[in-house]
């Protein structure tokens, strides 16, 4: 049976007794033991000192407002919510955002009142809704999204998860998109979750993998109550089916290589999905977020083929050896040791789990001594990222939270629908979260699930939209840079990538730099978060005084580079050479 920490056993409540959604906590021994430590990370007054690192933006021209489906049934899949992108899908240098929008059971296409929606940035915090022109207004149950030039004509195109027929947008290049899964040959008629593209074989073509939850059908729904009050059913009465990996074979069409790449060694419910080069062999890694079996972990042999390394890496499960209910993942070098480490949220009376590289694919689950257990046992945890939001050289962490029913509440349970969404400071390796002191938004309660990072307005730090249950997203802007009413010291170089040799989109690109004599490694890794994909370019953080910045650069399948004369607050547009052995060429952007 699986387990759970109920602190109700202990006669204390988290919500009872905690205003804030972060509390101090000290490193755990092993086993791990819950700490009951509930002193504040920061005093009033500290919190009062301190400027806030995101401001909520209104009258944004977004009027999109999810519909997640849900009814008094309790269909499964409407627990689960939908996630969002943000691409930009005319090259105009502004990042444009798409939504993914439930429907009602059982799915009628023609009086659905949900629809996905499609926001062109027009630069200056707006947005005009170009859905209908774009051609991506499904009616349908849309989930998941992945991004990537598929075709390597230069424009990103979409994929969007469905229950039922996932959908392939490919990019006219002319403001629209045209639907050609079935062509393509990448429908996948399953209950799917989250997806990306990535180059799994560093052939130049962006391949596709595709989660899959389980079999779900709505005659077959059961009823699940607890002292007569009807709630979402557990994840365990869902068989769970394997995954799908679809090879592209660089004529627009891809193949079902699921069986002869090893990814159907496993099925796990699976939710969050993420790519990166975790073992420096210049392929990319697949790990994978299941609900209520081990997370899946698989090493890339470098010629489009997995091995499941799952039980022998320690990222499987938490530190006690059990399997949780993975929900969003993200891939970073969360302590600057020049190895990826990685992250999954999870369920409430779960801590959220980071696993930290100890050697090539071999990790160590940490959260407690990286101060994140207590901070995340309260809530249901979905989207996730980390970036170097405040642009100290660390990269911080991010995660939206809450419930999947709303009526817990009933039957006595401190389980609210609605909570706060949460972001942590990295402080050299150990995280503090930030609480409201981060901004008013983060004493919102909202039912969160997908989330993404990107540039709303080309100033250099790194924005967050998230998207609600039943609501209209949450769009926060970064204040380290362009916030008139302070002065700020944060710098940063933003790079977009293009490949030619590899991929069009360069996902897989890796990048290092040793500036005051620290190393920093980053990578363009494929998927995260939950549902939803951020924005292909690069932010990272420049030191007060450096002047020029070298970097080394190494594109999929080739050889590492130094990149000389980069200048802080810049923007730049990275190509590699036309063949592996040529340079790339570093090419400055307005901003």
């Amino acid at each position: 049976m699986k387990q759970h920490w109920h602190l109700a056993a202990l006669g204390l409540s988290f919500f009872s007794l905690l205003s804030a959604s972060c509390h101090n906590e000290q490193p755990l021994a092993k086993p791990p033991k819950v700490s009951l430590d509930i002193t504040p990370n920061r005093t009033e007054d500290e919190s009062a000192a301190s400027d806030p690192w995101f401001r909520k933006l209104t009258d944004t021209g977004i009027d999109f407002v999810h519909q997640s489906g849900t009814s008094e049934v309790k269909p499964f899949p409407s627990a689960n919510g939908s996630g969002l992108a943000a691409l930009d899908f005319d090259l105009d240098g502004w990042v444009d955002l798409f939504f993914a929008s439930g429907a009602p059971f059982p799915l009628d296409q023609e009086k659905s009142p949900g629809k996905d929606g499609f926001f062109r940035n027009m630069g200056s915090g707006k947005f005009t809704d170009v859905t209908d022109l774009a051609g991506v207004g499904f009616t349908g149950y849309s989930i998941g999204t992945a991004v990537g030039d598929y075709d390597n004509d230069g424009f990103p195109d979409l994929y969007v998860s469905c229950f039922g027929t996932n959908l392939l947008y490919h990019n006219q290049g002319d403001g629209s998109f045209q639907r050609v899964e079935r062509f393509a040959g990448v429908k996948n008629e399953d209950f799917p979750t989250g997806a990306m593209f990535f180059d799994a074989d560093n052939d130049g073509n962006l391949d596709l993998y595709v989660c899959n939850y389980g079999l779900w059908s709505f005659a077959d729904n059961p009823y699940c109550a607890e002292q007569g009050i009807q709630l979402y059913c557990s994840p365990k009465i869902i068989k769970a089916s394997p995954d799908a990996y679809y090879r592209n074979l660089g004529d627009g069409t891809f193949e079902d290589a699921t069986e002869t790449s090893g990814l159907a060694s496993r099925a796990g419910r699976a939710q969050g999905v993420v790519a990166a080069d975790v073992n420096a062999d210049g392929f990319l890694d697949i790990y994978v977020g299941n609900d209520l079996n081990a997370n899946s972990f698989y090493l890339n042999d470098g010629t489009g083929k997995f091995r499941d390394e799952t039980e022998l890496s320690g990222v499987g499960y938490d530190s006690r050896g059990n399997s949780q209910a993975g929900m969003g993942v993200d891939a970073a070098d969360y302590n600057r040791d020049g190895l990826i480490d990685l992250f999954v949220t999870n369920f409430k009376d779960e801590y959220s789990s980071l696993y930290q590289a100890r050697d090539s694919g071999i990790y160590f689950e940490v959260s407690a001594g990286a101060g994140l257990t207590l901070d995340t046992l309260p809530y249901v945890s979905w989207g996730t990222t980390f970036a170097d939001f405040d642009l100290d050289g660390w990269m911080d962490l991010f995660a939206v939270n809450g419930h999947v029913d709303n009526n817990r509440h009933l039957k006595g349970e401190d389980a609210p629908f609605a909570n706060p969404d949460q972001v942590w400071r990295n402080d050299e390796g150990r995280f503090r979260c930030l609480d409201k002191s981060a901004g008013r938004f983060f004493s919102e309660p909202h039912s969160s699930r997908g989330m993404v990072l990107l540039d709303l307005d080309n100033d250099g730090d790194e924005d967050v939209v998230i998207g609600h249950q039943e609501e209209a997203p949450s769009m926060l802007e970064n204040l380290a840079i362009g916030e008139k009413d302070r002065e700020s010291e944060a710098n940063s170089i933003q790079i977009r990538w293009i490949g030619q040799s590899s991929n069009r989109s360069a996902i897989g690109v890796q990048f290092h730099h040793e500036l005051n004599d620290v190393p920093y490694t980053d990578q363009m890794t494929a998927g995260g978060s939950y549902l939803s994909t951020s924005e292909l370019r690069s932010t990272f953080a420049v030191p007060s005084g450096v002047q020029e910045v070298s970097l080394e650069v190494t594109f999929p399948g080739g050889e590492p580079y130094l990149i000389e004369g980069l200048k802080p607050n810049s923007r730049y547009v990275v190509i590699e050479g036309e063949t592996p052995e040529a340079a790339p060429t570093a090419v400055l952007e307005t901003r």
